[in-house]
């Protein structure tokens, strides 16, 4: 008896994570301001951070939000009055460019090392040709295994 209830639940359940949220949904909104600010006490995100200021802060993006504003707009209020350094990422603009840059250059850099290295390791140690086999008939095995072979046959 409980299990077409249990498979009914599931279904429902899953049919429920298939539905897209909808971008105007403020808890999912809210949830992305909660994953992109920071918490100025732990210098965690908002969303694993449970101070009494990051949960003042999360307070304050859902009455926020609930008033009619758009993230934007909070994240410009928290910019604000914290500066960057409340994001948990840095803008991808000016002087905070650079952390987005380097760890590709530092890829790019490294590559060319190994390239390099590789490429003079290779100068300085040619490959050996494959030593020439010898001929079947100079082989004395071979030549006992033809013998028993037309012996069998």
């Amino acid at each position: 008896m409980w299990r077409p209830i249990a498979a009914l639940g599931l279904l429902l359940m899953l049919g429920g994570l298939a539905l897209p949220a909808s971008a105007d949904d403020p808890t999912r909104q809210a949830l992305t301001l909660y994953r992109e600010l920071k918490c100025p006490v732990c210098e965690t995100s908002l969303e694993a951070s449970d101070s009494t200021l990051a949960n003042q802060m999360k307070d304050l993006i859902r009455e926020k939000l609930a008033a009619g504003e758009s993230p934007e707009q909070v994240r410009a209020y928290f910019l604000e009055r914290y500066g960057e350094a409340i994001l948990v990422a840095p803008p991808k603009a000016g002087g905070s460019l650079t952390a987005w840059v380097m760890p590709a250059v530092g890829l790019l850099v490294g590559a060319g090392i190994v390239a390099a290295a590789l490429h003079r390791f290779a100068r300085r140690h040619p490959a050996r040709p494959e030593p020439a086999a010898e001929p079947a008939g100079d082989d004395p095995y071979r030549q006992l295994l033809e013998r028993e072979l037309r012996d069998l046959a």
